[in-house]
């Protein structure tokens, strides 16, 4: 931990509560410890102008979208700089909110902590620094902001030489590197910031949160080069030295990765959609006739006209649908985007790339064939219904969790499909039922709001697309972290009898794929 408080004392005791829907939890009940926040009481171990200097550190672990598997060989690095970067999300209970209630000053101690940073990483000998965006993550720093002190701070004559690679969102990488170029960028927190003073101006009581952009488009990595220009644009030059940055926020920053290039918004484009190679939609199958009634099921039961559908973790059974059956329940003209590592086929190597729109009766067909976290990188049209068949949910939680979380935060009908594992010792719809119920909750035009246990076109003898559920937002506000929800799931699916233990990092589909679209082993998924 970053904080110690001596006067322990002081901790008093609160009781744990249902996120979902305000009911109080069931059978045992626990607590859990929380202290009241005290500048005076509590000592930080890392000075506001420090980092904590580790030199000649091996990687020898996949991160945790890779299950932390070992690497074939490890990666040696110059240095790892941890900082600890102020804490302005009053929902995170280890950790104080230690921001400056001055915006100056918070501004001035956050250039103090980038600059210690710089310096340590040059003394170590490094020439790259790979840096995320440390701090805006679930501690709720501004990214601009964030990213501006940075810009300013590698501007400085004694840092000219560090090349830096950033990762983590764009409109971090961006404020960087405009800030890097020397432009004047005039910054100001929000009507509604953490400050409690805003240049000697009390700002309103009630805004106390820390800045939060949970649909801020995330980026792999681009350079920044501040002040010499003669180095080669395509990244760091041949046996460079890296030096890692770690911060409070608990993000990591990984190796260099191709990158959609950035638009004048700051956001990942698109490109145009243009015919490349048409994708390989299949003959209609039993089960891809099975998709297409399911979801025109859904449709009739909700009376939605969605323009935009996104068909996620698509694979063979979404390829074969029946598109003439899903063309009688959409408007003319309409938009079904499959996204999937598996889009063109399991023996295909992904794509970061949108293929089409082809016309298949009266709607107009695309294919992302990667996986969504990089599908929402792009500045595609949002969904108005997003649809995933078997996706898998208590198997692999994690992975669809920031998926789930942004659709109910936009309000995104989603449709859910069940399996039913022959001989009942697996997934059910009833375990699927009660995942949502548990996840978004039920009632008051919130949460779930179509149930179908029993399926009507289902197949594979009663065992695909046995159940579907539809649901439209949830009770309450999801937590950022999967992890927050992860003791409500593994209750409420332990009282039916179904062990809750999901894997971490791998994506629906045969073999699977990571989320940076590398193949995995088996995973067990539907």
């Amino acid at each position: 931990m970053r904080w110690r408080n001596p006067a322990a004392s002081r901790a008093r005791f609160w009781p744990p509560c249902r996120k979902h829907n305000g009911h109080a939890p069931q059978g045992n009940t626990s607590f859990v410890v929380v202290g009241i926040f005290d500048p005076e009481a509590f000592h930080a171990h890392v000075p506001v102008d420090g980092c904590i200097l580790s030199p000649f550190v091996e990687v020898f672990r996949e991160g945790s979208n890779d299950g932390y598997g070992f690497l074939a060989s490890p990666v040696k690095l110059q240095g790892v700089c941890s900082v600890a970067m102020f804490n302005m999300n009053p929902r995170v209970s280890d950790s104080p909110l230690d921001a400056p209630r001055d915006f100056k000053t918070y501004c001035h101690q956050v250039k103090l902590k980038f600059r210690s940073v710089a310096t340590a990483a040059l003394e170590m000998g490094a020439e790259v620094l790979v840096c995320p965006d440390v701090g805006c993550g679930v501690f709720g720093n501004d990214p601009q902001v964030l990213g501006t002190m940075l810009g300013q701070v590698l501007r400085e004559p004694k840092l000219a030489k560090l090349e830096v690679l950033l990762t983590g969102q764009v409109a971090f990488a961006e404020a960087v590197k405009l800030a890097a170029t020397g432009a004047q960028v005039d910054l100001a927190p929000a009507p509604a910031a953490y400050f409690a003073q805003v240049y000697g101006k009390q700002s309103p009581a009630k805004a106390r949160g820390g800045y939060r952009a949970p649909q801020e488009p995330m980026i792999v990595a681009t350079v920044v080069k501040p002040v010499d220009a003669t180095r080669g644009a395509s990244g760091a030059p041949a046996g460079a030295t890296h030096a890692a940055v770690g911060g409070g926020s608990g993000v990591t920053a990984g190796a260099p990765a191709q990158v959609a290039p950035a638009g004048p918004s700051g956001r990942a484009s698109p490109g145009v959609a243009v015919p490349t190679a048409a994708p390989e939609l299949l003959p209609v199958t039993a089960k891809g006739r099975s998709c297409a009634l399911t979801l025109k099921a859904a449709l009739e039961d909700t009376q939605l006209r969605p323009e935009v559908v996104h068909l996620v973790g698509c694979g063979d059974a979404e390829r074969s649908m029946d598109w003439q059956v899903l063309s009688d329940a959409l408007p003319s003209k309409a938009r079904v985007v499959l996204v999937g590592p598996h889009g063109l086929g399991a023996a295909a190597a992904p794509k970061e790339e949108l293929l089409g729109p082809y016309s298949c009766c009266d709607l107009e067909v695309c294919v992302f064939p990667h996986t969504y976290q990089r599908f929402m990188i792009q500045e595609f049209e949002p969904p108005q219904l997003v649809v995933l068949f078997h996706p898998g949910l208590d198997v692999h939680y994690f992975t669809w969790y920031p998926c789930i979380r942004q659709w109910t935060e936009q309000k995104i009908p989603l449709l859910i499909t069940a399996y039913r594992v022959p001989g009942g010792l697996g997934e059910t719809p009833q375990t699927v039922r009660t995942f949502l119920e548990c996840l978004v909750g039920t009632g008051g035009g919130q949460g779930l709001w179509v149930l179908e246990e029993e399926n009507p076109h289902v197949a594979e003898n009663g065992s695909f697309n046995a159940g579907y559920f539809v649901s439209l937002g949830s009770q309450g506000a999801l937590p950022i972290q999967a992890e927050e929800m992860y003791w409500p799931l593994f209750q409420a699916l332990g009282k039916i009898g179904h062990p809750f233990a999901p894997r971490v990092g791998a994506c629906p589909g045969d073999g699977g794929w990571d989320v940076v679209g590398r193949k995995q082993p088996w995973h067990g998924g539907v």
